[in-house]
Formats: C-alpha cells, sequence, structure tokens
C-alpha cells in the first residue's frame, strides 16, 4: 500500500472524520431548519482539534 492511501485509510478510520461526513450531504437550509449553522456543527464535533 502507498503511504498516501494509508494516510486516508487511517484519516476516514477517525471517529471525528465519520461524524463530519454525515453532516455532508446536509444542506445549509436544512441545517438552518436544526437551527445550527455548519460552523457550529463543525467545532462540536471536532472541539479544539480543528480550526477554520
Amino acid at each position: 500500500m502507498r503511504i498516501g492511501a494509508g494516510l486516508v485509510r487511517l484519516a476516514d478510520a477517525n471517529p471525528c472524520e465519520q461524524a463530519l461526513d454525515q453532516f455532508d450531504p446536509t444542506s445549509d437550509e436544512d441545517l438552518a431548519a436544526r437551527s445550527t449553522t455548519r460552523d457550529v456543527v463543525i467545532r462540536r464535533i471536532s472541539g479544539v482539534r480543528l480550526y477554520l
């Protein structure tokens, strides 16, 4: 396996990444109906590990 492919598999196995992937197909309008934004969801899931 190539190193790049291994790093992608490692990132995809991360629970944080999996949780973020669930929100990818969600539209901004659907998030607004839930009284939230994409930025809030990302911060809630990622915590202090990810900065926008």
